[in-house]
């Protein structure tokens, strides 16, 4: 079963973040955020590649493997994290 994001709860907007594999540059780092701002959950991206990280904020819920599989197809690898 997938693991869906949601700040119903909450008046701060929700966030996830994943460990990114192949992200090496400024470049890749604005592929991923393309990729991921194209979803209309999607409120900001923060994508560092130097730590190999991703963070997303979102303004509804949303399902993580929906997120996942827009990074994968820009050509990343994926690991969730909490």
């Amino acid at each position: 079963m997938a693991e869906t994001i949601d700040h119903s709860e909450n008046r701060e907007l929700a966030a996830a973040e994943f460990s990114v594999t192949g992200m090496k540059c400024a470049g890749c780092e604005q592929a991923i955020s393309n990729a991921l701002k194209k979803h209309p959950a999607v409120a900001s991206v923060d994508a560092q590649a130097a730590e190999g990280r991703v963070r997303v904020r979102l303004l509804s819920p949303v399902e993580r493997e929906e997120l996942a599989q827009r990074i994968e197809a820009a050509g990343f690898g994926v690991n969730f994290e909490k």
